[in-house]
């Protein structure tokens, strides 16, 4: 895990431009702190805990060298980012399978899937089902 300040760019009313320290990033990679493959909802809860001791305004999760993250492992990241807020947990670095999948499990939170309808079973006798 990385630590550095981000410094950002403050211009004034008068035009003056200044640096203000305004927050402090991490970095978490993925690979090293859970595995290049990512199968497991159970595997992401820890990563709640590191995300904690990092005590910074913006912890990136880094994707890279990750190449595989299951439907219900990218369910589990997309839950602990609004847990912390959108803004302060980001992630980085995702391949095309990565993004794919994070895409993919955003896409079905947005919009669920509607629920199935149960079939309408009505009572015949068989001289009616016969008769035609």
């Amino acid at each position: 895990m990385t630590l550095r300040p981000i410094w950002s760019k403050v211009v004034a009313p008068c035009g003056i431009l200044t640096y203000m320290k305004e927050q402090s990033k991490s970095t978490i990679k993925i690979a090293e702190a859970i595995a290049p493959v990512v199968s497991s909802r159970d595997i992401v809860d820890s990563l709640e805990a590191m995300i904690r001791k990092a005590h910074s305004t913006v912890v990136e999760l880094d994707f890279s060298d990750v190449v595989f993250v299951s439907r219900s492992a990218a369910h589990e990241f997309l839950m602990l980012r609004e847990k912390f807020s959108t803004d302060s947990v980001v992630f980085i670095n995702t391949d095309a399978t990565v993004a794919s999948m994070l895409r993919t499990v955003a896409a079905n939170r947005a919009v669920p899937k509607a629920p199935a309808r149960a079939p309408k079973f009505e009572r015949i006798s068989a001289e009616e089902l016969f008769a035609n």
